[in-house]
């Protein structure tokens, strides 16, 4: 574990590999388990995907690469 998110937190969608959600995590890419987070996109000048949390866990773990 190289970290923890709160519900309703926003990061950087990179991609999905099996069950596991990859995100931009302080600048670094991590996995987070796919049950915990939705992807969405935010229109801004360029659309950008974005994962959020969206379970009520106490902390979602996220894994390192």
């Amino acid at each position: 574990m190289v970290g923890s998110a709160k519900l309703g937190q926003s990061f950087k969608y990179l991609g999905v590999s099996g069950g596991w959600t990859k995100i931009n995590f302080n600048g670094t890419a991590r996995y987070v388990s796919s049950t915990y987070v939705k992807k969405y996109s935010v229109t801004t000048l360029s659309t950008t995907s974005t994962a959020k949390m969206v379970k009520r866990d106490v902390d979602t773990k996220i894994r390192s690469c």
